[in-house]
């Protein structure tokens, strides 16, 4: 909250508080920065609450050489926990219908860091995975050297993991019906994907473009301003109960400083990023691109519930 609020008010005078400026001030500020998460999402809770269809998975995982090759990891061993390891998925736009060909995103996301990258692809051919692969990975503040799938055939097939060897990096995999093998890009399909994209069908070219568009700016926002928690260790309740505990809220730019390992170019990059970067104009930017997705997906969507509910 304070790093947003910082931001809006470095960029004040571009109208980053619309036409809300003069209810603001040091008092609301101090309000606001004492504000819990609870009824932070008590008071945003009537405007996400919307109605969208249900999500529809469409990994097929067929045996095949790669599954034979490539080494199952079920959990990251703690001498590997470090910045250099990527975890991929695909998540399908095909609303209520994996009939005929549809858009897909990309997920790739750093456990430890956060960082976290989405693209659009037109579908889940190989060509497509590759020339994603090969732009996200430069959009990472550093190098990688192990990237982690499912058992998708979009990542078990000669193409992707030509890419793999050509780029140096060492290839694990999730066994087959373990979606847990892989959590934290899974927990982004439903956090990122879901929430910013919806569950919509995207199958037409323009839609491809908005999409793209959006994930850029999604990309942005999320990395440089979007606080996450990680998990770091277990406690008894006073039930007697083990539950999870989280260290403090760090957005992913913060977190990737923090482990040193961007060179000093790179971190400069980052700053500069940072500091020209209007978050409420970025925010505009992004609801501008999803109302264009709904205005174009909308009614095709809703049509595919009646037809099935007929």
């Amino acid at each position: 909250m304070r790093s947003a609020l910082d931001n809006l008010e470095n960029h004040a005078a571009n109208g980053s508080f619309s036409n809300l400026r003069a209810r603001y001030d040091p008092h609301i500020r101090a309000e606001l920065l004492h504000m819990s998460p609870a009824t932070i999402d008590r008071y945003l809770a009537p405007f996400k609450e919307r109605l969208h269809p249900d999500a529809k998975s469409s990994t097929r995982s067929s045996k095949n050489r790669f599954r034979d090759i490539i080494p199952i990891m079920t959990r990251i061993r703690p001498i590997d926990q470090q910045p250099d390891i990527i975890m991929v998925d695909t998540v399908a736009h095909c609303g209520h219908t994996l009939k005929g060909e549809f858009v897909f995103t990309l997920t790739v996301t750093d456990p430890f860091t956060g960082w976290t990258i989405n693209t659009a692809v037109k579908n889940k051919a190989s060509k497509w995975i590759v020339e994603a692969l090969d732009e996200t990975k430069g959009l990472f503040p550093y190098e990688l050297d192990r990237i982690h799938s499912d058992n998708g055939s979009e990542f078990l097939n000669s193409a992707v993991q030509a890419w793999v060897k050509t780029n140096n990096l060492q290839a694990t995999r999730s066994r087959p019906r373990h979606s847990n093998d892989n959590p934290f890009v899974e927990q982004k399909n439903g956090d990122i994907v879901r929430k910013d994209a919806f569950c919509y069908r995207f199958d037409t070219p323009r839609e491809l473009a908005v999409l793209k568009a959006l994930w850029l700016l999604v990309n942005l926002r999320k990395n440089l301003f979007t606080p996450t928690t990680k998990a770091v260790g277990y406690k008894v309740s006073r039930a007697g109960r083990q539950v999870r505990t989280y260290d403090a809220p760090c957005t992913p730019a913060d977190r990737v400083r923090r482990t040193g390992v961007m060179l000093p170019p790179q971190r400069e990059a980052l700053n500069l990023l940072y500091r020209d970067t209007d978050l409420a104009e970025l925010t505009r930017r992004i609801h501008q691109l999803q109302q264009e997705l709904i205005r174009l997906a909308e009614a095709k969507t809703q049509a595919q519930v009646q037809e099935r509910v007929s």
